[in-house]
């Protein structure tokens, strides 16, 4: 426990970053629902899908500058970190003005994009063009972000972000209720990413005072190497963003605006859940790679079963919580009238338990170097998703939507990346099996208990202070009883070492990533909290 706990200054600072955003973006959501209305939201949200297809434009360069600014600041190699610096400046410069051009044709196609009823056509226009905008100054400086990220320094990175998230709330508040809530909504985006880009570039200047953008740099082989790497991560980025806007998409031009709203109150709720595990994923990656580059096979499972573990230990208490509390949350939070957005959530964290440990388990075959299947099977199952969801939504409508969004990745997850990774890191299923779902049958028994006796005993409460009170409450029972329980396990084998030592076998390392433990990934420079 206390090595995978120890004091991490890039894991706890992503973890408070979150944090942050998921109380901002948690209070402020109601807000600007209530401000907008569902019909104006509905279109809130269909013009950030649109605009999160932009994330394709960065074509897998934010992981190329984090890792070869890491490596060649470890090495020293100054003329290097520069020329891959300059690369990602100069490529993300030209899609920054390929996203004003494609923001400046959907807004001239907008009429013909949507039926936007109740919202003033000029003012979608601004949007979209304020929203492209937002997009090339945010490619400019996550170009200076990344240098951050590959400098080790996460820390900085995540308090420029967690400063712009806050001024980015302030400004909505203060300016939402104007004549034109959405265009004010897009002008706060805009501003914040300035200030935040300007902030990035100057931190980045700062802790790297070797560094230079120059013409000079843009060499051939600058290019190929950046490109080299990039384009085996732009597979997994295309699959990602297919699957993170497909859905809303869909809702909105099938079912109209409205009804995207309830499917995004559940889908928002399981992307705050979901991001801090994750970040479990982020951080052991690069660790993955330096063991697997030592061949080290008994470590490199050690450190895929014990993360795992704690990737599923979280997800299935926050799904316990859920199922016995998360009606009364999304009540709280939102109002009375989305009762049907309780039953979407249990379905989205229900394919959770098995994604979000199967996410980490990708991460350490990405630090292993096993970069392309993984990455193409992302792919297929964004291809299923949209096909699920096609020809459910008509007959099932939100629910059909749900389905079709989960049940291709349980499916893939389970029956092809699982039989891949067991095979590729050497790992027996009865060991993964024990690893990851042993630790967590006592917490989760306990923590149904204790679930069950609080709602059939407390069945009318309904306020934040009990929410709170029962979530400290499972809280302290659920990670209690899985540290008590490893405490006797570690005590245990203190007592009665084990007689056979783990397994020497190598682990196969991919040929094209024998430097993948200088590679830190990078984050959304972005994100929205609401």
């Amino acid at each position: 426990m206390k090595r995978f706990l120890a004091p991490n200054r890039n894991l706890l600072s992503s973890w408070g970053g979150h944090a942050i955003m998921l109380a901002v973006g948690f209070c402020l959501m109601p807000y600007v629902l209530g401000v907008l209305g569902q019909e104006s939201y509905g279109s809130w949200i269909f013009i950030n899908s649109l605009a999160s297809y932009s994330n394709l434009l960065y074509l897998g360069f934010g992981q190329t500058l984090s890792r070869f600014v890491a490596g060649h600041s470890a090495r020293k190699d100054w003329e290097r970190l520069n020329a891959s610096v300059t690369v990602v400046f100069t490529v993300y410069s030209a899609m920054g003005a390929l996203a004003m051009a494609m923001a400046s044709l959907l807004a001239w196609q907008a009429p013909a994009l949507h039926a936007w009823s109740g919202d003033s056509l000029v003012e979608v226009r601004c949007v979209i063009m304020a929203l492209g905008m937002n997009v090339a100054c945010g490619m400019v400086g996550s170009s200076f972000g990344g240098v951050l990220l590959g400098y080790q320094r996460f820390d900085v990175e995540r308090t420029v972000f967690v400063a712009a998230t806050l001024f980015r709330a302030a400004v909505t508040v203060i300016f939402l209720r104007a004549e034109w809530g959405l265009f004010t909504l897009a002008a706060a985006f805009l501003a914040t990413t300035v200030v935040e880009s300007v902030c990035y570039c100057i931190l980045a200047f700062r802790f790297v005072p070797t560094l230079r953008l120059h013409p000079r740099y843009l060499t051939r082989q600058a290019f190929r190497d950046s490109f080299g790497f990039s384009l085996k991560a732009f597979v997994g980025i295309i699959a990602g963003q297919l699957i993170a806007a497909t859905d809303t998409i869909l809702i909105a031009q099938f079912m109209g605006k409205a009804a995207v709203v309830p499917y995004y109150i559940a889908l928002r709720l399981c992307q705050f859940i979901q991001k801090p595990i994750q970040q479990i994923g982020d951080v052991n990656m690069p660790k993955a790679g330096q063991l697997a580059a030592t061949n080290d096979a008994a470590a490199v499972q050690r450190l895929a079963g014990r993360s795992m573990g704690m990737a599923f230990l979280m997800s299935s208490g926050v799904f316990v919580g859920a199922w016995f509390f998360g009606d009364r949350l999304i009540e709280n939070w939102m109002g009375p009238a989305y009762t049907q957005s309780h039953l979407l959530m249990l379905m989205l964290l229900g394919a959770q338990l098995v994604t979000l440990p199967m996410g980490v388990m990708r991460q350490i075959l990405f630090g292993c170097g096993h970069v392309r299947f993984p990455a193409l099977l992302c792919l297929l199952q964004a291809g299923l998703n949209l096909v699920c969801c096609l020809l459910l939504i008509r007959s099932h409508g939100l629910v059909g939507v749900a389905i079709g969004t989960t049940v291709p990745f349980v499916i893939l997850e389970l029956l092809v990346l699982l039989p891949y990774a067991l095979r590729t890191l050497h790992l027996r299923p009865s060991r993964l099996l024990a690893a990851v779902v042993g630790p967590a049958l006592a917490p989760l028994a306990l923590l149904t208990a204790y679930s069950w006796l609080v709602d059939s005993s407390w069945a009318g409460s309904r306020g934040w202070a009990f929410l709170m009170v029962v979530t400290l409450g499972g809280g302290a029972v659920h990670f209690g009883t899985w540290a008590l329980q490893k405490s006797l396990s570690e005590f245990h084998l203190s007592l009665w070492p084990a007689n056979a030592p783990p397994s020497k076998r190598p682990v196969t390392v991919a040929a094209d990533s024998r430097d993948e433990q200088d590679f830190q990934p990078q984050t959304a420079m972005a994100e929205s909290s609401i």
